[in-house]
C-alpha cells in the first residue's frame, strides 16, 4: 500500500471507530427513555367525514393516561376540546 491509501485507510478506521482525537462516546439512553409509551402515534389521528374536526388520542406525560383532543379544522390555533 502507499503512504497516502494508509493514510486514508488509518483516517476512515479512525472515524468508524470513533477513535478520533477529542471524541468522547455518547451517554447511553437511561432505561426510562426506553420505557416510555408513544406520545402520539399516527394511526391515533382520524378525520370526520365531514372535514370539520380533527381528532386525536395522544398521551401527554409518562404516566398520564390517554387523551383525545378534538380540533376544528376551520382554525387549528383554537383550544382543543378535551
Amino acid at each position: 500500500m502507499t503512504s497516502l491509501m494508509r493514510t486514508i485507510v488509518a483516517l476512515l478506521w479512525a472515524l468508524a471507530t470513533g477513535t478520533v482525537l477529542g471524541a468522547e462516546a455518547p451517554a447511553p439512553y437511561p432505561l426510562e427513555q426506553w420505557a416510555m409509551r408513544d406520545v402520539l402515534v399516527p394511526r391515533s389521528v382520524s378525520l370526520s367525514p365531514n372535514g370539520e374536526q380533527l381528532a386525536l388520542l395522544k398521551i401527554p406525560t409518562r404516566d398520564g393516561d390517554p387523551i383525545v383532543e378534538i380540533y376544528d379544522t376551520a382554525d387549528l390555533s383554537k383550544k382543543p376540546f378535551r
